[in-house]
């Protein structure tokens, strides 16, 4: 069977409950693939198109080491149905159920290793805009390579932390035994991956379900089902705590605990440095010139998002509303209002600029090895610029804080002397982060190029 011509099956790698996976030969590149194929014929509820659409919606804009590729999301109509297909790099491993099944029993050091890698790709989606929960992390979705490399696959009950529907047709979303109770009542948040990434290390160490290991009120317990060292079976008995306030709070904080960067602790800890971003974010439209002695970041203007369309909608909403007031008073002669409008009319302004500021504002930083400069322009006009000395600059972090709401603020700052300086703020927090990769190899090559200088006159 040829799908679009393009796509030629080759065989069946699997079915699940809402499609049949198939690897098949890409006759444009010459490379194999996997296909989820959807049969429309076979789906009971229009929910499951919808997050089949969602999965490919999510994946095209992923661009991790241990996700595979989205090559292609297309829908083919037969006489009597229409086929969904997504098509994905085809990863040549087998899923951590597979090797379980063939006899494979991990070491304490083999779940380290896997959980590891997996706790990266899960701080990766944690930090996407919106942040991206997989909501279904289990055996079979976890695919070892030989070379012990690890993939995570199936986005198929994917969601982004805005959305609250977990309930499919009065099934949950999620694999029963690796899911944590707060999905049971419909509810998903960043540290229920972390529970189900848990639950499947336990899977690998004791090679039976989760929910056949001894429990004391929910909760797993650990040493009872396993031998490992005390260490580990604090971390693992932490990574799966039935409420979710005693879990992890991040992917971060638990690979930090487990590398022994940070000790385990109980109570939140405070907003923590946040693993690198090596490569520049899918869609990123940043711009980076270098050369042996100058170097050019612009970061370009936001544009119109969800939240300045918000910020946007009441500017102008407000403007209207005062200025249709300012021209009745006018024509009707009712000059007395206007002082008192007056200051709703800079408010207006104020607003106005605000959203110009936000939506179409740009910046630019250039260093080279004795000055810096950063400017903030907005519609050709420069309203904010400043610099100094590249010998000042004293390195370049991310600070994170939680707001009134507690929700994360990111800031990306150059730190000179006595004074920091908040670049590129309009960024998402990924974008940031590999914005800080980037100014940091700058300001090292700089540093590196002085170095040697000195070295050769000496």
């Amino acid at each position: 069977m040829a799908l679009l011509q393009r796509y030629q099956i080759a065989s069946i790698l699997g079915k699940g409950a809402f499609g049949t996976t198939y690897k098949a030969r890409d006759l444009d590149r010459d490379r194999w693939v996997a296909i989820k194929v959807l049969s429309l014929k076979q789906v009971a509820d229009w929910k499951i198109v919808e997050m089949f659409e969602r999965e490919a919606q999510v994946l095209e804009r992923l661009n991790h080491p241990g996700i595979p590729n989205y090559v292609d999301y297309f829908y083919r109509d037969t006489q009597d149905d229409r086929l969904f297909c997504l098509v994905q790099e085809l990863v040549e491993g087998k899923s951590l159920a597979a090797w379980v099944k063939q006899g494979w029993r991990a070491t304490e050091d083999d779940a380290k290793h896997i959980a590891i890698q997996v706790l990266e790709i899960l701080d990766y989606l944690h930090w996407q805009t919106p942040p991206v929960i997989h909501r279904d992390i289990k055996p079979q979705n976890i695919i070892l390579k030989p070379d012990r490399s690890v993939y995570l696959v199936d986005f198929g009950a994917v969601r982004d932390i805005y959305r609250n529907s977990l309930i499919l047709g009065g099934t949950f979303v999620g694999t029963v035994g690796y899911m944590p109770p707060e999905q049971f009542r419909g509810k998903a948040f960043l540290a229920s991956d972390l529970y189900a990434l848990g639950a499947t290390l336990l899977f690998l160490l004791s090679h039976r379900s989760p929910e056949e290991l001894p429990q004391h009120r929910l909760k797993i317990e650990v040493q009872k089902a396993i031998r490992v060292s005390d260490d580990f079976a604090a971390w693992l008995e932490k990574i799966v705590e039935p409420a979710i306030e005693d879990r992890y709070k991040s992917a971060r904080e638990a690979l930090d605990v487990l590398q022994g960067k940070r000790q385990l602790r109980r109570s939140p800890p405070p907003p923590q440095p946040i693993l690198p971003q090596r490569h520049q974010p899918k869609g990123s439209r940043i711009q980076v010139w270098q050369s042996d002695d100058l170097a050019t970041v612009n970061v370009p203007a936001a544009g119109i998002t969800p939240p300045n369309f918000t910020l946007l909608g009441v500017t102008l909403f407000w403007n209207l509303i005062v200025g249709s007031i300012v021209a009745a008073a006018l024509f009707g002669g009712n000059w007395l209002i206007l002082p008192f409008l007056s200051l709703h009319a800079l408010a207006g302004a104020g607003l106005l600029f605000r959203s110009l500021g936000t939506i179409a504002s740009y910046g630019r930083l250039t260093i080279d090895r004795h000055h810096f400069n950063i400017y903030r322009r907005c519609l050709g006009v420069t309203y904010n610029q400043y610099g100094g000395n590249t010998s000042e600059l004293q390195g370049v972090r991310l600070e994170v804080s939680l707001d009134e709401h507690g929700r994360r603020k990111v800031r990306c700052v150059l730190q000179g002397g006595d004074r920091t300086y908040d670049f590129a703020p309009n960024l998402t927090p990924v974008e940031k982060r590999w914005l800080v990769e980037v100014i940091s190899n700058l300001l090292q090559s700089f540093q590196s190029d002085s170095d040697d200088s000195g070295h050769r006159q000496t």
